[in-house]
């Protein structure tokens, strides 16, 4: 099974070279929902991005979708999100539709943690797996999204067909929400694109 918190592109050169994980990409339970407040596994679907709302050259793979075990999510990260109180996920998987040539690849999802500080600590975990994917990873600006935010992009290391990607991480209250791109290199999708679609995540997730 694909890990979901990489496009394929991802997984390969994962197998091939270093050692952090998720865009470690593989990013990135032990309850089936969070106490408190905060957040429950019950509201992932509805956060996430829809089948219907799949990035123009792309279509919704079902197989690939919906909720994942903590081990769907990371390779080399698992242990330390577990750690950090990873409760459930859920992640609507995009792939490319027939004849297209930029072979776009998205990947909307959403985590659960116990509490909001494990939150926060989590989403650091998936920016260095992420970081530890891309060869000059370069930081992109995230404002707006949620009460922490991130975003790096940069090319796939090792990918023999020079691929890069994209991602998008941020947190609200005890969830951390992200999405992942990535494109061949010379037909990369805009950041303004990517972050479109996470700006919708957020907003359901308010």
């Amino acid at each position: 099974m694909r890990r979901l918190l990489r496009p394929r592109d991802l997984a390969r050169s994962s197998r091939a070279g270093k050692g952090l994980g998720a865009l470690a990409l593989a990013l990135l339970v032990a309850a089936a929902s969070c106490g408190g407040d905060g957040y429950e596994a019950s509201e992932l679907p509805a956060i996430v991005l829809q089948a219907s709302e799949a990035p123009e050259g792309t279509v919704h793979e079902r197989d690939e979708s919906g909720a994942r075990a903590l081990r769907d999510f990371s390779v080399d990260g698992q242990e330390r999100l577990q750690g950090e109180g990873f409760v459930d996920g859920y992640a609507t998987v995009f792939g490319p539709t027939g004849g297209v040539t930029t072979h776009l690849e998205v990947t909307s999802g959403a985590m659960v943690f116990e509490d909001s500080s494990r939150a926060e600590a989590g989403m650091a975990v998936v920016l260095e797996d992420v970081e530890g994917r891309l060869t000059e990873a370069t930081e992109i600006s995230a404002d707006g999204l949620g009460a922490e935010s991130a975003g790096l992009s940069g090319p796939v290391d090792g990918d023999a067909r020079q691929r890069s990607a994209l991602l998008y991480v941020w947190k609200t209250d005890n969830l951390v929400l992200f999405v992942i791109a990535s494109a061949l290199l010379e037909s990369a999708p805009s950041p303004d694109v990517i972050l479109g679609l996470a700006e919708t995540m957020d907003s359901r997730a308010s």
